[in-house]
């Protein structure tokens, strides 16, 4: 497994059956349901390590919303690991 540096968290991005499961935080209306789903401005992911100078209260197996446009890929020895900085995540599910 990758060491996360420089602020970053390592992550892994739930699968669905796993979102549908959970009950929501928010009230989405049913109008905004589709346009919501559309635009995918956020994520939710589960937290697998951090780099060491993250300052946020948060530890592997922790639940965060990040924006989704700012999750980075790595591939390496055909593994793809997911990285998002800490000033790019919104909050703690």
């Amino acid at each position: 497994m990758i060491k996360p540096f420089n602020r970053r968290l390592l992550v892994e991005i739930q699968k669905q059956a796993e979102k549908e499961a959970e009950t929501s935080k928010f009230f989405i209306p049913p109008e905004m349901e589709e346009e919501f789903a559309k635009r995918r401005e956020f994520e939710i992911v589960k937290v697998i390590s951090k780099s060491d100078d993250v300052t946020l209260p948060v530890k592997a197996g922790d639940k965060i919303v990040v924006l989704s446009h700012m999750i980075e890929r790595v591939e390496l020895d055909n593994v793809q690991y997911l990285f998002i900085t800490e000033n790019n995540t919104i909050g703690k599910v």
